[in-house]
């Protein structure tokens, strides 16, 4: 099959749930993560074809596109300031506006000026995203995040080791930790916090609501 025909047929089935522009993005994310390719490839060489042991991947992975599962889920991976996460149903997908609490974080350590290494509490970590983000703009800080999920934090600490960044995990429920860091000194909490109200759930949208914990998601 040529690339052009599956981006083609692949954005004609995705835009039954998406925008247009929104499925194109989606099939050529796709082809990028599993197959090499660029945006532009199926266009500057129109002849290039799926590789023919790759296509009962590529089709298996759209037919989970096509059910709603989004797709960081599908490829395993997520992009956030500039490292790549792996991700799973048992963690909130990042988001890019989660990058500005980052920026903010660095804002703010920066400006105080310390003349130590940083010390940084990380609340509902999940992926572990902020925490390791932070770590590494602040390679002699002392990061410590939490989280209630074990399963998180799994994967949170293989994002850590992958990612090369020193971060102390704890499993505490941060409404009623038990954990010794809670009574130390910090120059900085910083948390993307579960914040939906039950109330909004219908104005949700399905890939949101259907794929990703509520744990993660609802107060």
């Amino acid at each position: 099959m040529l690339l052009s025909t599956f981006i083609r047929d692949g954005i004609a089935r995705l835009e039954r749930l998406y925008p247009s522009p929104e499925a194109r993005g989606l099939v050529l994310m796709l082809c990028a993560e599993k197959l090499g390719t660029t945006s532009y490839t199926h266009v500057i060489e129109p002849q290039t074809a799926v590789p023919e042991e790759r296509l009962e991947e590529l089709e298996s992975d759209l037919r989970r596109l096509c059910s709603g599962e989004p797709i960081q889920y599908v490829l395993g991976v997520a992009e956030f300031c500039g490292h790549r996460f792996a991700v799973g149903p048992g963690v909130l997908v990042p988001r890019p506006e989660t990058e500005l609490l980052v920026a903010r974080a660095v804002s703010l350590l920066q400006e105080m000026d310390l003349d130590r290494a940083p010390r940084v509490l990380d609340l509902c970590t999940g992926s572990g995203c902020i925490a390791i983000a932070l770590a590494k703009h602040f390679a002699n800080a002392e990061v410590v995040a939490f989280d209630v999920s074990e399963a998180a934090l799994a994967l949170a600490k293989e994002n850590a080791e992958n990612n090369g960044a020193k971060v102390q995990f704890v499993c505490d429920d941060v409404l009623n930790p038990t954990s010794d860091y809670f009574n130390r000194s910090v120059d900085l909490v910083v948390s993307n916090p579960p914040y939906v109200c039950d109330c909004e759930r219908a104005a949700m949208e399905a890939n949101v609501l259907d794929w990703e914990p509520e744990t993660a998601l609802f107060v």
